[in-house]
């Protein structure tokens, strides 16, 4: 007897109502007697191996199985520990169904495809499939800290009413918030812009508010603005005077914090 095979098909079976995925597999082929399609009952032997040959598992005894036209189906469970990610081979071993001889090893094995690899799913300690939430149940303890980025929260995401009252302070805004001086003089009835460098964490599209430090005070009728951050630690600022007379300010103690 010649045989050979030529078509290989492994697809993985939900076992049991709960959908848990389990170990057996679908292997479908095609088998040649003589060079021509085989039909009758065989008997078939698989071996998974490893690549260097190593036999992985047990050695699946399937007696009297159906040929039909050269096709046969087969449900084939080696259990737990054999598809673990490693590259895997099937070995096949036939015999007339009528033979009590020896069986004829079919060469060359046949490579694994990558379905029988969802068995690694389920082996997982904790992960299962999650078509949906119950409402309500993830809460903080569930989180690690820091375990959501900005990247996994969608623009628009979270609205004002998502947000519970007295639930976030100023601290959770912070960009840069740090003591600075300043010195200018400005002409009377006129405003100059600056661009300042800021040390610190202040980045472009920061939003700055400048306050003046406790202790120090603006000569009447000037004020100082902060305008833009235009780019990384540089912010610009205007400072008017609206008084009759040119005006100064010398290392003049203001704070300057960024919201982003």
């Amino acid at each position: 007897m010649h045989s050979r095979i030529s078509a290989l098909l492994l697809a993985l079976f939900a076992a049991g109502p709960s959908l848990a995925i389990g170990t057996a597999i679908s292997f479908q082929g095609t088998l040649e007697d003589n060079g021509q399609p085989a039909s009758g009952t065989y008997d078939l032997q698989f071996q998974v191996k490893s690549t260097g040959g190593t036999n992985i598992g047990p050695l699946l005894t399937l007696e009297d199985q159906p040929v039909s036209n050269g096709v046969f189906t087969v449900q084939l469970d080696f259990g737990t520990g054999v598809f673990t990610g490693a590259d895997r081979r099937i070995a096949l071993f036939v015999r007339a169904g009528s033979s009590v001889g020896a069986y004829t090893q079919l060469l060359p094995d046949l490579p694994v495809s990558v379905a029988p690899y969802a068995q690694v799913a389920a082996n997982a300690e904790v992960a299962d499939i999650a078509y949906d939430t119950t409402d309500y149940a993830i809460d903080d303890i569930d989180i690690n800290t820091g375990a959501v980025s900005s990247r996994a929260i969608g623009d628009g995401a979270i609205v004002a009413a998502d947000i519970a009252s007295n639930t976030l302070s100023l601290s959770k805004f912070l960009g840069q918030s740090s003591n600075y001086t300043l010195s200018a003089t400005i002409a009377a009835n006129d405003c100059n812009d600056y661009d300042v460098a800021f040390g610190g964490d202040v980045d472009q599209g920061d939003v700055p508010i400048l306050t003046i430090q406790p202790g120090f005070q603006l000569p009447d009728s000037m004020s100082i603005t902060a305008l833009r951050v235009i780019s990384d630690n540089l912010v610009e600022i205007r400072i008017c005077n609206e008084a009759g007379a040119q005006q100064s300010i010398s290392d003049f103690g203001v704070r300057l914090t960024t919201l982003r």
